[in-house]
C-alpha cells in the first residue's frame, strides 16, 4: 500500500469516531459514501438517536444513495445468520476502535490541518 493510500485509509478510520464531528471531502469515487454510511451506522450502534444526526450532501442523489445503502445494510443485518452478523458488526466496530486508538495517540497529527475532527 502506498503512503497516499495508507493516509487515506487512516483518514477514513478517523471519520468513524462517534465522539467527534467530521467533515469528509474527497474526489469522486474515493469512498466518501462508504465512509459516511459506516459512520452513521457506527453512531447509531454507539447509541446516538438517528433524529440527532445531521449528515449533509451536495445533491439529493447522494443523499438518496446514502439512505439506500444504510437501509440495505440494516435489512441485511436482520436476515444474516448470527455468526455473519457478529462478524459484520465486529468489522465495523473494530474500524471504529482502531481509529479511536490512532487518534488518541496521534492527536497532533490529526489536527494538523486546523480542522479538529476534520477529514479532508
Amino acid at each position: 500500500m502506498s503512503a497516499i493510500e495508507d493516509a487515506a485509509k487512516q483518514a477514513q478510520r478517523r471519520a468513524l469516531r462517534p465522539d467527534e464531528s467530521v467533515w469528509v471531502a474527497a474526489s469522486a469515487g474515493t469512498g466518501k459514501t462508504k465512509v459516511l454510511t459506516d459512520r452513521l451506522l457506527a453512531l447509531m450502534l454507539d447509541g446516538t438517536d438517528p433524529a440527532r444526526i445531521l449528515c449533509l450532501t451536495f445533491t439529493r442523489a447522494a443523499a438518496a444513495e446514502m439512505a439506500n445503502r444504510i437501509n440495505e445494510r440494516l435489512a441485511a443485518w436482520t436476515t444474516m445468520p448470527p455468526g455473519r452478523l457478529s462478524q459484520d458488526l465486529v468489522e465495523l466496530t473494530i474500524r471504529q476502535m482502531v481509529c479511536h486508538h490512532y487518534a488518541r495517540h496521534h492527536i497532533d497529527t490529526v489536527r494538523l490541518n486546523g480542522h479538529q475532527g476534520g477529514v479532508g
